[in-house]
């Protein structure tokens, strides 16, 4: 049975009398603002700790090298030029259930708009480890509008979970895991189990778009069984299937139309090549 890692947040209370590590906390995320308001993509990337840094670079990679600017962006507008209370702020400690590792992490809630309602904030988290003087993540909290969101085809009326908080749905007539909910610095990740407990599918949606998921689905003996993404239901992008040995069974490309286009590849399980299909907006132009 594959153990499942849950996280547990403690809630501490506004601090009146700041420690040492809150003043650092609270100068950090004061500069980080700044970078923000002021668009500076490069320093931004730079106020994050190595580890995250790396990670985003990565996003870059994937959905592009403006990806960063975009964020910051984002956070920008998001920002409306709300006046942030540095002063009154909540605090989390997120910890493993099954004691510390080197991930636990603190993170810190600003007030948007100087009122502390429970509604806006501006977020920032740090390594509890390190010296709090890089940031492990940065966010607008907008509370009031996630819970809100609706689409069609994709997270439909999920209940978006808070940075650092799990959300989990239980079998009821075992009380085992169906469900683990979460988000990171972009995504909300759904993890699904079958009554084994054993890791069935992991699903991605882009927080700034909630109608696209990327999923990875696996075989009972936990390898690779699907790789694809959905966009408002559809099927589109890359697509590969795996037989439960590992090997590539399938490959491809679905264009927005949900039609097959370009080269599709199948192999056999021992993975070798059996044949190749080239097609156009759906149409099957040749075969080798």
């Amino acid at each position: 049975m594959r153990k499942t890692f849950i996280l547990i947040i403690v809630i501490l209370t506004t601090q009146i009398g700041f420690t040492q590590n809150d003043k650092k906390a609270v100068k950090t995320s004061k500069a980080v603002l700044e970078l923000i308001k002021q668009k500076n993509y490069t320093e931004f990337l730079s106020s994050f700790e190595d580890s995250i840094r790396i990670r985003i670079e990565d996003y870059q990679k994937k959905f592009g090298a403006d990806y960063i600017q975009k964020t910051v962006d984002g956070l920008n507008a998001s920002l409306s030029h709300a006046e942030i209370d540095f002063k009154n702020f909540n605090k989390k400690m997120v910890v493993p259930i099954e004691g510390k590792t080197k991930l636990d992490y603190v993170t810190y809630q600003f007030p948007l708009g100087g009122e502390k309602d429970g509604k806006d904030y501006f977020e920032t988290a740090f390594l509890s480890k390190n010296d709090f003087t890089r940031i492990y993540s940065v966010n607008i909290i907008k509370v009031q509008r996630m819970p809100k969101a609706s689409v069609t085809y994709g997270a439909e009326n999920e209940i978006i979970p808070e940075p650092g908080e799990v959300i989990k749905e239980n079998y009821e007539n075992t009380g085992f895991i169906k469900k683990v909910k979460y988000r990171d610095f972009t995504h909300l990740i759904t993890v699904d189990f079958d009554k084994e407990q054993n890791k069935t599918r992991e699903t991605k949606f882009p927080l700034d778009n909630l109608t696209f998921k990327s999923i990875v689905a696996y075989h009972k003996n936990g390898n690779i069984r699907l790789i694809t993404n959905y966009n408002n239901g559809i099927v589109t992008g890359n697509f590969t299937k795996f037989y439960e040995n590992g090997k590539i069974r399938e490959s491809g490309f679905y264009n927005d139309g949900m039609s097959k286009d370009g080269v599709w590849a199948y192999f056999d399980k021992d993975g070798k090549l059996e044949k190749t299909e080239n097609y156009k907006d759906g149409n099957l132009i040749s075969t080798e």
